[in-house]
């Protein structure tokens, strides 16, 4: 998302920020700050059931960082899927929290 440096305009310019931002990958979806709908409890659900399953994230923080980028790659890899290190609906299908 576009960094909003004028106040003034309030939802307005908050409101033409979010429809001039690019589509961007599921990770860089996740590790913006704000970005959809609770997006860190999204990633403390992934690292607790990669932990679950052997893959250690790190702590289930809700931080997408390379620690958890590295084991959800090392999960996808162990699934046969395309090992992109996203959150994405395969790797939420494939969790089972979807």
């Amino acid at each position: 998302m576009h960094e909003i440096r004028f106040v003034r305009r309030g939802v307005l310019a908050v409101a033409m920020a979010l429809c001039a931002t690019p589509v961007l990958g599921a990770s860089e979806r996740y590790r913006r700050k704000g970005a959809g709908p609770s997006p860190g409890n999204l990633v403390r659900a992934v690292q607790q059931a990669l932990a679950n399953r052997d893959f250690d994230p790190g702590p289930a923080d809700g931080v997408l960082g390379p620690q958890t980028t590295r084991a959800i790659t090392d999960f996808q890899a162990s699934q046969g899927m395309a090992t992109t290190g996203d959150i994405d609906e395969p790797l939420l299908s494939a969790l089972g929290l979807r």
